[in-house]
């Protein structure tokens, strides 16, 4: 969790990009805890980081309603062994069609 949270980090730093991590609500501790640790020494608001630039990592739950709009980068955390119902990829998918592009790590 903590690698792919510091590579959206330097992604959204490099690019000067929002970049917008969603995660399904069963990591979202852990993924909060990797955001803080990458967010050290960055303005900090508790799910948005802000990096020199202009560049912004933030946090958000699928379920969570749209607190941005267009351009964003996005990111998907944590879906490999979680709940994967009807809800959850229609979530996904809501995130994927209103981003600029789509992030990953190979």
């Amino acid at each position: 969790m903590f690698a792919d949270m510091t590579y959206a980090g330097d992604h959204a730093f490099r690019e000067k990009a929002w970049v917008v991590v969603v995660v399904p609500p069963e990591v979202w501790d852990r993924a909060q805890n990797a955001l803080v640790a990458v967010a050290t020494g960055f303005p900090f608001g508790g799910r948005t980081a802000v990096f020199p630039g202009g560049g912004r990592l933030s946090l958000s739950k699928a379920a969570d309603p749209m607190f941005l709009d267009p351009p964003f980068d996005v990111m998907f955390l944590g879906w490999g062994g979680g709940r994967q119902g009807a809800t959850t990829i229609q979530e996904m998918v809501r995130w994927r069609e209103k981003a600029r592009a789509v992030v990953s790590r190979a």
